[in-house]
């Protein structure tokens, strides 16, 4: 139960209540474009995939004819579809850790002010990224 002097304290914090506070639209001036590029180039190509393969197009005739789910009963039955997942999921766990570990010694080369060449570290980063020298023309 709130005391009197409470109820003064949060009426003059909040206002009387009465008063309804203006919308800012400000924010979706920064987040709008971002979410008209996001629709149409992310969630719009999801959704017409998902739509078109519950279609069975033929290729001599030009008709389409609905399908629905069987197209995806048939996917997940097949063993080439099985074996290639498993060969992804074989690639993927074996370049991401290497991929990752390397990244981090590189990191840590470039942090650790050990590399050979008394400059700068500007310099040190525009070395190890810039081109060789045979693509140079």
């Amino acid at each position: 139960m709130m005391t009197a002097a409470a109820v003064a304290t949060a009426k003059k914090h909040h206002g009387s209540g009465k008063r309804r506070q203006k919308r800012d639209w400000r924010g979706w001036g920064f987040v709008g474009p971002f979410v008209v590029v996001f629709l149409f180039v992310f969630v719009a190509p999801l959704v017409y995939a998902l739509i078109s393969s519950m279609f069975q197009s033929r290729a001599f005739f030009g008709d389409t004819i609905f399908v629905g789910l069987n197209n995806y009963i048939k996917l997940f039955g097949d063993e080439l579809f099985w074996a290639g997942l498993l060969r992804v999921a074989l690639v993927l766990a074996i370049q991401v850790p290497i991929m990752l570990g390397l990244a981090m010694l590189f990191a840590l080369a470039l942090d650790s002010g050990r590399l050979t060449a008394q400059t700068s570290s500007a310099s040190r980063c525009s070395c190890l990224t810039s081109s060789p020298p045979w693509w140079r023309h």
